[in-house]
């Protein structure tokens, strides 16, 4: 069993009145279901703003995390929440906030493409841009990684603009120039094209991105005869 309460559900649902109501009545705000997901979690989950601010309002608790350590900054991250995550942070939430595999909100965001919150989210102070997770990659480690446009452009503002440190090795020893010398743009290429001119512009481009982020790293100071630790 799910152990769901009316308020998780009204919650849920969006059902502002109700969830009003049963507050008013002795509905505990802070109670918890069977992965300890709030109300507040349900709210920020499905989107409803209105309903997670007045839960904010009575008392909700706004670093109360799963069972899994995702706090409803996590969740307002993965779906890509901007409004939310203003919210959360305007209430106290803890920016930098770690779940059960090391991941804070931001690189929740990262995972999720959710390139606005991102943004949002290194604008607040405090903020730790050369956080590791669970495997001791840093956001712009896991910015290569991706090796998009866009994750190239978020790494060039991270460390250029935020200070971010692409030496900060991973627990194998890699620092950020060990990523990319690993990455086979072979595999990041999709072959399924309308002309042989797409194709060709689609290869070009990949190549580029690639000189972007090597030309961006060596400007940034990167360790680049640095061994890893590797056995």
């Amino acid at each position: 069993p799910k152990r769901i309460t009316p308020l998780m559900l009204a919650s849920t649902h969006g059902h502002y009145d109700v969830v009003a109501y049963l507050l008013d009545n002795g509905a505990k705000v802070n109670r918890t279901d069977a992965f300890k997901k709030s109300a507040l979690i349900h709210a920020v989950t499905n989107g409803h703003i209105k309903i997670a601010s007045y839960l904010l309002s009575k008392g909700a608790d706004f670093n109360g995390a799963d069972s899994s350590k995702n706090t409803p900054l996590h969740y307002a991250c993965a779906y890509g929440s901007e409004e939310m995550i203003d919210l959360l942070m305007q209430a106290g939430a803890e920016v930098n906030s770690v779940n059960s595999w090391n991941i804070t909100p931001i690189v929740t965001a990262l995972m999720k493409n959710h390139y606005g919150c991102l943004m949002k989210l290194t604008n607040y102070a405090g903020i730790d841009v050369n956080c590791q997770d669970d495997n001791g990659a840093t956001l712009v480690a896991n910015c290569i990684v991706k090796f998009e446009q866009s994750s190239y452009e978020f790494a060039k503002l991270l460390i250029e603009q935020r200070n971010a440190s692409p030496n900060i090795c991973d627990f194998r020893g890699n620092n950020c120039m060990h990523i990319l010398a690993a990455i086979d743009v072979e595999t990041k290429f999709e072959y399924q094209y309308n002309s042989y001119t797409e194709y060709t512009e689609a290869r070009k481009s990949l190549k580029q991105r690639y000189i972007a982020f090597f030309n961006l790293l060596i400007d940034s100071g990167v360790e680049i005869n640095e061994p890893n630790t590797v056995m």
